[in-house]
């Protein structure tokens, strides 16, 4: 049985996972887009599972469902926690073309990038388009992420 803790990104949320023995988890990545920024010195990494591109002007809440709202949001909150520039990097994962969402999937990796690359924090891994849903895990013993593709028996993982 494992110690480990497990913090989960769910649908539209955003969220930070600090120090080892700690697994940062988000699932069923569609359309969408996931963004992971590690702290490469520090144990800390953040999380978002976003479901759109770009937040309208007038919104206040639930800002990790955007993709342009989360990366800064993530990366504000590990400079809090000690956090370098430059000793950062970023993990993306979805925009998968389910249905008829291939206008708003490439939204939404473009808007993830893009948001990344305002920050100075590079992309470092990525695994997006494609017709199958994702599975992003950040383990914070060694840093890993790891991208599982799929559901069930025909899930399979790559290092990012």
């Amino acid at each position: 049985m494992s110690n480990e803790k497990l913090v989960e990104v769910r649908l539209g949320e955003w969220r930070v996972a600090t120090g080892a023995g700690q697994k940062l988890v988000i699932e069923r990545v569609g359309a969408g887009v996931a963004i992971v920024v590690v702290d490469l010195v520090g144990r800390a990494c953040g999380g978002a599972h976003c479901i759109l591109p770009e937040a309208p002007s007038n919104q206040v809440g639930s800002l990790g469902k955007f993709a342009n709202m989360a990366a800064p949001l993530i990366v504000e909150e590990l400079n809090k926690m000690g956090a370098q520039k430059g000793k950062m990097v970023a993990k993306i994962a979805g925009g998968a073309q389910m249905l008829s969402h291939t206008i708003l999937s490439d939204r939404n990796i473009a808007a993830a990038r893009e948001a990344l690359r305002k920050l100075a924090v590079p992309v470092t891994g990525e695994d997006v388009g494609g017709r199958h849903l994702r599975t992003l895990e950040v383990d914070l013993n060694t840093g890993e992420v790891t991208c599982y593709r799929g559901t069930g028996e025909h899930r399979e993982s790559l290092k990012l």
